[in-house]
């Protein structure tokens, strides 16, 4: 598997998304197919309406946003098979 974090820069400002490559969507809660990348699905991204100031700073909201998630899903306990397999690519994509 691949992650990149794609960056778009807006008239607001700059937003940015986790993007991985090599998961079947249909396993994973919460992923989509990628307008951007062929290839690619959505893994996260950050909130709605955050737009940043710069590029650094979006990246660093997202991996905020992205660690936040993982709180989450290890907090609620009785997790789905494809909750389960989205836990380990957050915490995969994390690090990149």
């Amino acid at each position: 598997m691949k992650f990149i974090i794609h960056t778009l820069s807006v008239p607001a400002g700059f937003f940015s998304y986790l993007l991985v490559q090599g998961v079947d969507d249909r396993k994973v809660h919460g992923c989509h197919t990628s307008s951007l990348k062929e290839g690619w699905l959505y893994l996260a991204s950050c909130p709605k309406a955050k737009f940043s100031k710069s590029e650094s700073e979006s990246r660093d909201l997202l991996l905020k946003t992205v660690k936040k998630e993982i709180r989450k899903l290890e907090v609620h306990g009785d997790l789905r098979p494809s909750q389960v397999r989205r836990l380990e690519l957050l915490r995969q994509g994390s690090a990149v």
